[in-house]
């Protein structure tokens, strides 16, 4: 799988004694921390695909005489396949009639 690798620094700070309002950045250079900041070096892998939006187009036509259509499960279940393929995630496709 083609994947981007990122590597950043989380700093993490609390607000006093109490630890009320916790507050987190991110910066792509190792950081100066005070006090009360923490920081955590991470190292992240992602697919490609997560920032490839797929471009689908469908046309359907109903003649009068076939309505009302129906799609079958087993082609909603491939249609999530195909997609899942194509973008590399997972996909919950519902396909539902609209209301008249």
């Amino acid at each position: 799988m083609d994947m981007l690798d990122f590597s950043f620094f989380l700093i993490m700070r609390h607000d006093g004694k109490d630890y009320k309002d916790p507050t987190v950045r991110v910066t792509k250079n190792k950081p100066a921390v005070a006090r009360d900041e923490r920081m955590i070096k991470v190292k992240m892998s992602v697919p490609k695909a997560v920032f490839r939006t797929p471009e689908l187009v469908a046309s359907i036509t109903i003649d009068d005489d076939s309505a009302p259509a129906a799609i079958e499960a087993d082609v909603q279940h491939q249609i999530a396949d195909i997609l899942s393929e194509a973008v590399g995630l997972d996909i919950q496709l519902n396909i539902s009639s609209e209301p008249d």
